[in-house]
């Protein structure tokens, strides 16, 4: 398992009981493997599978800023678990999360781009000693900034 860096993109899941009774929030490189850790997890933790409601583009960084939002429903099985409450709710319902089967190819983040253009930019951050994780968020963030200016003319 590769350790987690705190500024890689990646995804934010909500998870949750099917009586959305018990959350987990998280983040992930690679959700669909995630989701099935997560039901098998459930079952461990609670007696219940969690499914994953959806997902949407973060960090470790988002991931901690959502879990101290909430940290006065933190469930007892652990940091990232929370109690369902109407806050939660209506927070996740407010989000455009995205359904895990539109999430690109089933593997990571990377998957948005060409296997051929990440290797070649991974080949060229090593020779830079540069992060490429790092390249392709400051990318994304640069990207949506673009969209977000060419929407508001």
């Amino acid at each position: 398992m590769q350790p987690k860096v705190v500024g890689a993109p990646g995804f934010i899941y909500f998870a949750c009981t099917d009586d959305r009774d018990i959350f987990k929030v998280g983040q992930t490189m690679a959700p669909h493997a995630r989701a099935g850790t997560l039901r098998q997890q459930g079952r461990q933790k609670c007696g219940r599978p969690l499914h994953v409601i959806g997902v949407m583009p973060g960090t470790l960084a988002d991931e901690s800023a959502i879990l101290k939002r909430f940290e006065s429903i933190r469930h007892p099985f652990g940091t990232d678990w929370l109690s369902g409450s109407p806050e939660l709710l209506e927070y996740i319902s407010g989000l455009n999360l995205i359904p895990l089967r539109e999430v690109a190819g089933g593997r990571n983040v990377t998957s948005i781009i060409d296997d051929n253009v990440y290797r070649e930019l991974r080949i060229e951050c090593l020779r830079r000693g540069t992060d490429a994780s790092a390249v392709i968020q400051r990318l994304i963030e640069r990207q949506l900034a673009e969209w977000e200016k060419e929407k508001s003319q």
